[in-house]
């Protein structure tokens, strides 16, 4: 049979709309101009940057509500963007067409904030403070750590007040203000923090210390993604499906007041039912008595276990059923091969780890187990992706360290270059301040960005927006190498990194900013400006989520919840029991006297972690035989980044959506044809964008009855 979404098996299948994206409206000619970065633009990117890194800590924290940011398709931007297109501009449009906001100024506006995204919550903010301010609290309750002088190994320089309570009174009071107050906040009582009340001074100069890092490695983030981005969408075809939607909601053309895709009867025919069964949903959970709950979840774990009590331990994912209207949605615009392996990858994993439980005679694969596995589909993958586009990228860098004779490649040889600088900045940093080994800071450095790219892929790929990858890094890092090679100060110091860089991958930065790249190439807004603004947006950003976190967190006191406030602390606990067993068998003086490429001669002295090496080559294999399957055979109909995501918990609720939207879309292909595929399109995007106002519905509902009750608001989890 042949599909609109066929590929040459030597690339990744992609989707007609890969190409047809630029512009739902295609045919017309784009509203506004040619003009991207604008007063308009710029000024309403930078009212929903502040908007977004103000309110986000306040959304989640006291108001308990779904987060504004949470996935790679964050709500308060993309609502933001909602009310631009149907409010702002068909208004503002009755006294000046110029005031409206055209495609690309709307491209511009979406960027800023969505680059943006990954600071305010769990990308960074939400962990960020509590990670510096935590082991030192509860340091007291934990002598391991003091045995072990786990935290000795933290440069102080890196910590408010340098963690000194001083000599003098004032600087004792200081001291309990930033630590001892931390966790239950300054206030006492129904006593209110003053805005200016909150310790920023004394946070200012581990923030001044912090700031460097971050800024080379969002940078090198930023530039990596740029360079890939001509090999990923253009040679290679891949289906942006975020990027799909984004450009859906921006698109205008001629006079229209608004977004072409409101002028379509099958979008509102996709969207209103959708709204309409959340809409029940939410008042059934303010009036259970009075609307009845129209239930989307099942869970059949326990029947199965019933049925099936000899596979108690086994991980049975399968079990989980969910509809999402958002997956459906993106199912269908993405590569049927991949909608089909999302939609059994909870198979896989199911019948995997029954298998295995059984053959072993009892032994269960858990999430320890999976997450080995995926880290080798990971390293695979990025083996894959270098070789599919090995050509591109030598030619790139070969032009990087010579002068440009030609324009065609000029943006991707400048980003090349600023992402080696940055990358040796970020490599720089880890040795001077955290005073890494230098051949550790550059294998630490390179999993980062290869971790992150890869990761990214997956989005660029699927369009899965909520998925956390499941993969550490630092596990894979010391299995390969082996504590003694990595050495006791820099075992302390990447665990306690993956805290601050590497902390939720459902708000990493990357993801956000190639959905961004794909929405600018979709509607002809130029890349480099798009990204200068966007980092410019950023920057101030980071100083508002810093206010607004200080004050929030000693206004309020950092919480009890573990997930937010202990990693810092497993962290640690896990760089101790590395510096336990360093000691215990000898190896700690020789482990932290070897310096440089003497290291490798510590690898033989690996001892222990054979079985997670081997959990790891298992995952590699899958990839690479799924991968040459794939380019072998043009009929094969699974894709390898079913092994890159099984097991996780985004795999967990949406596989069953995934594979109804894989069984839908073929549906439509075989009966109707690719015209019939084509002309659909819109029913698709109306169920995406209703469960997207759906959520929006219930936050800006709850901001409501708080504002005028106190009191909070009740909710419901869609996402």
């Amino acid at each position: 049979m042949s599909e609109p979404d066929s590929a040459p098996p030597s690339t990744p299948a992609a989707p007609p709309e890969a190409g047809d994206a630029r512009a739902p409206g295609a045919g017309g000619q784009d509203a506004g101009g040619g003009r991207s970065i604008t007063f308009k633009s710029v000024f309403f990117g930078l009212a929903g940057v502040g908007f977004i890194a103000l309110y986000a800590n306040f959304n989640s924290e006291i108001l308990k509500l779904s987060s504004i940011i949470g996935n790679q398709l964050p709500i308060g931007p993309f609502f933001i963007i909602l009310v631009l297109a149907t409010l702002w501009n068909p208004l503002a449009g009755k006294v000046s067409s110029r005031l409206r906001l055209s495609t690309r100024e709307f491209a511009v506006v979406l960027a800023m904030m969505l680059i943006s995204c990954w600071l305010p919550m769990s990308g960074f903010y939400m962990l960020f403070q509590r990670a510096i301010i935590t082991p030192w609290t509860v340091a007291a309750g934990k002598p391991d750590w003091e045995v072990h002088k786990t935290l000795s190994h933290l440069p102080k320089e890196l910590f408010p007040l340098e963690h000194e309570r001083g000599s003098t009174q004032a600087d004792k009071e200081a001291y309990e203000r930033v630590y001892e107050s931390f966790a239950q906040g300054i206030p006492h009582g129904d006593e209110k923090l003053g805005l200016t009340e909150a310790p920023y001074r004394e946070w200012l100069p581990a923030m001044m210390r912090w700031a460097p890092l971050l800024l080379f490695v969002s940078i090198a983030v930023i530039s990596l993604i740029l360079l890939v981005h001509r090999q990923w969408s253009h040679h290679e075809q891949l289906a942006y499906p975020l990027a799909i939607v984004s450009t859906a909601l921006i698109a205008r053309t001629g006079s229209r007041a608004t977004s072409d895709i409101f002028y379509s009867r099958l979008f509102w025919f996709g969207f209103a039912p959708v709204f309409a069964i959340h809409l029940f949903n939410y008042l059934h959970a303010w009036f259970p008595l009075y609307v009845p709950e129209i239930k989307l979840t099942t869970e059949l774990i326990g029947e199965f276990k019933e049925i099936f009590p000899s596979l108690k331990n086994s991980m049975t994912h399968v079990t989980s059923i969910k509809v999402s209207f958002l997956i459906i949605g993106i199912a269908y615009f993405i590569a049927s091969d991949i909608s089909l392996s999302l939609g059994m990858a909870s198979l896989f994993v199911s019948v995997f780890t029954a298998q295995f439980y059984i053959m072993s005679g009892g032994m269960p694969v858990g999430w320890g187990e999976m997450a080995n596995i995926r880290a080798g589909s990971y390293v695979a993958y990025a083996a894959l992706l270098v070789y599919t586009g090995r050509h591109f990228y030598w030619k790139v860098f070969n032009k990087a360290v010579r002068p440009i004779s030609q324009r065609e490649d000029m943006e991707a040889v400048w980003a090349a270059r600023i992402f080696v600088l940055s990358f040796a900045c970020f490599v720089g940093f880890l040795i001077t301040v955290m005073d890494l080994d230098w051949f550790i800071a550059l294998i630490y450095a390179g999993s980062v960005m290869l971790f992150m790219l890869v990761f990214t892929r997956i989005i660029c790929e699927t369009g899965l927006p909520f998925l956390a990858a499941g993969v550490d890094i630092i596990n894979v890092i010391t299995s390969l190498l082996g504590a003694p090679a990595v050495g006791p100060g820099a075992l302390v110091v990447i665990y306690y990194l993956s805290c601050i860089i590497k902390t939720d991958t459902t708000e990493a930065l990357m993801p956000y900013v190639a959905t961004s790249l794909k929405t600018a190439d979709n509607v002809g807004v130029s890349r480099p400006r798009l990204l200068t603004v966007a980092f410019a947006g950023m920057t101030i950003a980071f100083a508002l989520c810093f206010f607004s976190w200080t004050y929030g967190l000693y206004a309020k006191g950092s919480g009890n919840n573990m997930w937010v406030v202990s990693p810092s602390i497993w962290a640690l606990d896990n760089a101790t029991t590395k510096l336990a067993i360093l000691k215990d068998t000898e190896q700690l003086a020789e482990s932290a006297n070897t310096h440089g490429l003497a290291k490798l001669g510590l690898i033989p002295q690996n001892v222990g972690n054979g079985l997670i090496i081997k959990w790891m080559g298992l995952g590699a294999f899958f990839v690479l035989a799924f991968s040459l399957l794939r380019f072998r055979f043009a009929w094969w109909p699974l894709h390898p980044v079913a092994f890159l995501v099984w097991g996780t918990s985004a795999s967990r609720v949406t596989w069953f959506s995934f594979f109804l939207g894989w069984c839908i879309k073929e549906l439509i292909v075989r009966f109707g044809g690719g015209r019939s595929y084509q002309s659909l399109k819109p029913i698709f995007l109306g169920l995406i964008m209703g469960e997207i106002v759906a959520v929006a519905m219930t936050l800006v509902c709850g901001a409501f009855y708080y504002w005028s009750t106190g009191l909070l608001p009740k909710t419901i989890g869609i996402w």
